[in-house]
């Protein structure tokens, strides 16, 4: 079973927290899905994460696209689509038990 760990966002932004998290995981070579559950949040992260020139790219899509199953990093309200390594909920998305078994890791 993968690990699960929480993070108590009190110190930084969800954006800022979330970059870092996601620089460690594309580090430790892990595809990433980050599941939201409103398209709204989504959005905002997908601009956030495009806007972060002094940090550098991090490669990511958001899901229904044709290259869904080829994004490191995906941005999505259902099923992760890019067979993730480490599987990302915000703003309390859900997260099944058998999901996170398969995962070296969920946050």
């Amino acid at each position: 079973m993968g690990e699960v760990y929480f993070y108590h966002l009190t110190r930084a932004p969800l954006e800022v927290t979330l970059s870092v998290l996601l620089r460690k995981s594309l580090g430790a070579g892990w595809r990433v899905a980050v599941r939201g559950r409103t398209e709204a949040v989504l959005d905002r992260l997908d601009e956030q994460l495009w806007l972060k020139p002094d940090d550098g790219f991090l490669p990511h899509g958001r899901s229904g696209g044709a290259q869904d199953a080829d994004q490191p990093i995906l941005l999505t309200t259902g099923a992760a689509g890019n067979d993730p390594t480490c599987l990302v909920s915000v703003e309390g998305a859900p997260l099944a038990a058998d999901e996170v078994r398969g995962m070296a890791r969920a946050m």
